[in-house]
């Protein structure tokens, strides 16, 4: 996701604010908690992004519903963001958090996809492979993509190694034309 640069200015100032004070862990947990309902729910969405509703009517109602459940730093981000009529990119705020996270701790965010589920000493045999081959922590992410028949792809930026039957296959298939 290409980051919108007001979203990531939000991000940076929240994440300086969490970092400051100690609590970057707690900050990302509760912005993911905070994106995940706002996925799952698309009347909140309808409600933060309507024009009907007062801007003071939707921080209130953030507030009310979410204080005590998130970190105050997230509440008073997520209030800026609406009061200055941001709303939108609440998406962008935590996307770009979670960059400066990553950053920060020197974690480098791989995708993995086979065509089973990989059993669980094998995701972590592949972890600590790509452990070693980066030289980072690694954020691993797993999925199922059946047509690849077997075998496995491995995404890091904007980098693919493909190990797949299928890949495999169409590389014999031109071979062969």
């Amino acid at each position: 996701m290409n980051v919108d640069p007001i979203a990531r200015r939000y991000a940076d100032a929240l994440f300086d604010t969490a970092n400051e004070h100690q609590c970057v862990d707690r900050v990302t947990a509760d912005l993911r908690t905070f994106r995940e309902i706002l996925n799952k729910t698309p009347e909140f969405q309808m409600f933060l992004r309507s024009f009907r509703i007062t801007t003071s009517q939707k921080v209130t109602l953030v507030r009310n519903t979410f204080e005590g459940k998130l970190n105050t730093f997230v509440l008073n981000a997520l209030s800026v963001l609406i009061r200055h009529k941001h709303e939108a990119l609440t998406d962008h705020l935590v996307e770009a958090f979670l960059q400066r996270v990553q950053n920060f701790e020197d974690i480098e965010s791989v995708e993995t996809m086979t065509a089973v589920p990989l059993p669980g000493e094998l995701t972590s045999r592949v972890k600590e492979v790509l452990v070693k081959q980066l030289g980072k922590k690694v954020d691993l992410h797993t999925a199922v993509d059946k047509s690849l028949i077997g075998g496995i792809r491995i995404r890091v930026r904007n980098t693919i190694y493909d190990g797949s039957i299928k890949h495999q296959l169409e590389k014999l298939r031109e071979q062969l034309r």
